[in-house]
């Protein structure tokens, strides 16, 4: 879940898989809660095969649904040819 600019977790580690650090841009699209769309850009920080973490300025709520766009670095694809 994304987290508030310049807040931090204070709680002790639960992530049950290990992360990988991995600096992508982001499009991260949601709504508010009068349903007005939003859109910002950002960066992923790190990545599991449990989630993402990344930093948005706009306010976000335990639950809320977004879509979030990114590239994949050609490193890490799969060719299909």
């Amino acid at each position: 879940m994304g987290r508030r600019e310049g807040e931090r977790d204070a709680s002790r580690e639960r992530r049950q898989r290990p992360r990988m650090n991995l600096n992508l841009p982001v499009r991260i699209q949601g709504h508010d809660s009068s349903g007005d769309s939003w859109e910002e850009m950002s960066s992923v920080r790190d990545v599991s095969a449990g989630g993402v973490a990344f930093l948005v300025k706009g306010q976000v709520t335990q639950d809320q649904v977004l879509f979030l766009a990114l590239p994949l670095p050609r490193e890490h694809r799969v060719s299909t040819e």
